[in-house]
């Protein structure tokens, strides 16, 4: 964020294209948690000395710790530090609180609604959750999900839905480390990696067209990694070696990346799993509709 504000700085006039609801920067949300409580800042400046001084340059630091003795000032720098945290983000919400406070406000802001990529079933729940129910298909993307079947089969019992749902328990392990690791557990999901097993027995891939791309999805690199191992012992065994109908997704030619590092990549079959908080929130009906 701070980085790209520097660049716009540059010029009188900027023209940014992108979507304000796509995944924030990395660990976003502890760094947003942090800005949020003061408390929490005085003493992450409190601790820079030990842990900031030695990459910073002679003063800097000196500087940050002056902030810590003047809660107002510190107050308004963490605040701006929190809107240039995600720039794009806080110029189009920022732009819509003033829509709605003024109905003479100049919008700098505006929102593309006409999709053709997804199908108009995953559509529908990405508009609801996330676009104020505007969001839609255009009427060829709309047509084709009636006349054109997809690229692959789905075997009984799986349902053959556009969105299927597979709900189980969630009970994490966590993996072995190297020893300077073990403050950081490597949580998986043993559940998450048997249910991904077992949709992947019910899909074929069609003969006589091009072979679909299939993408398994996991917000945790230990859970990417126990996914993939699993997938290759259960292909050299057999039980999925109608895989080989399949093409990876992944540029280096895997089945299974983290939500992070497939975002902006897409997939004729896509299996993601959701974290176990967002999970309660779909059963609670208050991240999806029922």
């Amino acid at each position: 964020g701070p980085e790209l504000v520097g660049a716009l700085m540059l010029s009188g006039r900027r023209l940014m294209i992108g979507d304000h609801h796509q995944l924030p920067p990395f660990e976003a949300d502890r760094l947003v948690a942090l800005l949020r409580d003061h408390s929490a800042v005085v003493q992450a400046i409190e601790m820079a000395d030990q842990y900031v001084d030695p990459l910073m340059r002679d003063g800097e630091i000196a500087e940050l710790g002056a902030l810590a003795g003047d809660p107002d000032v510190l107050r308004d720098v963490a605040d701006t530090a929190l809107r240039l945290f995600e720039p794009f983000r806080t110029f189009v919400e920022e732009d819509e609180r003033r829509a709605r406070l003024n109905p003479g406000h100049r919008p700098i802001s505006f929102t593309l609604t006409s999709q053709r990529r997804m199908d108009p079933a995953i559509a529908r729940i990405v508009s609801r959750a996330f676009y104020h129910d505007k969001l839609t298909t255009t009427p060829d993307r709309t047509e084709q999900a009636v006349t054109r079947s997809p690229p692959f089969d789905v075997l009984a019992p799986l349902p053959s839905s556009p969105i299927v749902a597979v709900e189980f328990k969630h009970v994490s392990a966590t993996g072995d480390r190297a020893h300077a690791e073990r403050g950081n557990p490597r949580w998986h999901n043993p559940g998450e990696v048997q249910a991904v097993i077992d949709v992947l027995r019910h899909v074929r891939a069609r003969e006589g067209g091009d072979r679909p791309t299939l993408a398994v999805l996991s917000f945790y690199s230990a859970q990417v990694e126990k996914l993939a191992q699993r997938i290759e012992v259960e292909s050299r065994a057999g039980a999925l070696s109608h895989l080989a109908g399949f093409v990876p997704a992944m540029q280096d030619g895997g089945w299974v990346a983290t939500v992070d590092g497939f975002q902006g990549n897409e997939a004729d079959l896509v299996i993601p799993i959701a974290r176990p908080e967002q999970r309660r929130q779909w059963r609670a009906g208050t991240r999806l509709p029922p």
